[in-house]
């Protein structure tokens, strides 16, 4: 993704332009840009936090949330519904979920500020609701209908995709239940457990769910957006084992 797309100046160069250098959106995620300029700087940005942040929590698995060379920036596809692609969709659902509520709440998003309607407080543990609050109503709403608008075909997949951009969406909303008191808190952090699709097993909203196994992620395998693990640095205290 071109680093024109997390800046503020993407506002300037017009919708139109702007909406061109967001590679692989469907009709509809196209129509939605152009309507919405200012939000897409925060697609940009929270596509480019997740990204960044699985890469962090997965570097010393097989599977370190490596991106495929030439892959679309918003055809974040993974021909196999393994559980890779269930954290890969989560986070990135989570991620433009956070960035568009962070834009909300400094006032670049025109008709979206802070929500307000957080108010109270706990004596007993020592911290009290005031200030700016996130909006994370908006910043969810608008995830969910800019992401969700690729999965159209209504088979087992896109149920899969359905499902785990959901799950970000959730894990996003829980973290603001509760007051943030640290840093390390705040960062966009994806511990969900993953379920097969397959097995019967009642599914919580927070769950990630997969498909099928999870391919070889030893060796390049372009055909399904492997890149293999030669040349990277081993850790020897990990078995690099799969999610």
């Amino acid at each position: 993704m071109e680093s024109v797309l997390c800046s503020p100046s993407v506002i300037a160069i017009g919708a139109h332009t702007l909406c061109k250098r967001f590679l692989g959106l469907t009709k509809k995620q196209q129509q939605m840009c152009a309507r919405n300029p200012e939000v897409m700087f925060a697609v940009g940005t929270g596509a480019q936090i997740a990204i960044k942040e699985c890469q962090e929590q997965f570097k010393n698995q097989r599977w370190n949330c490596s991106e495929t060379p030439g892959k679309r920036a918003f055809g974040y596809v993974f021909p196999v519904g393994s559980r890779e692609a269930a954290a890969a969709y989560g986070a990135w659902s989570a991620g433009i979920s956070y960035s568009i509520t962070q834009e909300c709440s400094k006032g670049r998003i025109p008709n979206c500020s802070c929500d307000y309607s957080k108010k109270g407080s706990s004596y007993s543990e020592g911290w009290k609701w005031g200030g700016c609050s996130a909006n994370i109503k908006y910043g969810g709403s608008f995830a969910k209908r800019f992401i969700d608008a690729r999965e159209i075909e209504g088979d087992a997949r896109s149920l899969m995709n359905l499902h785990n951009n959901r799950a970000g969406r959730k894990f996003e909303e829980a973290r603001h239940v509760r007051p943030v008191r640290s840093k390390k808190h705040r960062k966009l952090v994806l511990r969900i457990r993953s379920i097969s699709l397959w097995k019967k097993k009642r599914l919580k909203s927070g769950d990630l769910v997969y498909l099928s196994e999870s391919p070889n992620y030893c060796d390049y395998n372009p055909e399904i957006g492997i890149i293999g693990t030669g040349g990277r640095k081993c850790n020897k205290s990990s078995n690099g084992g799969r999610l």
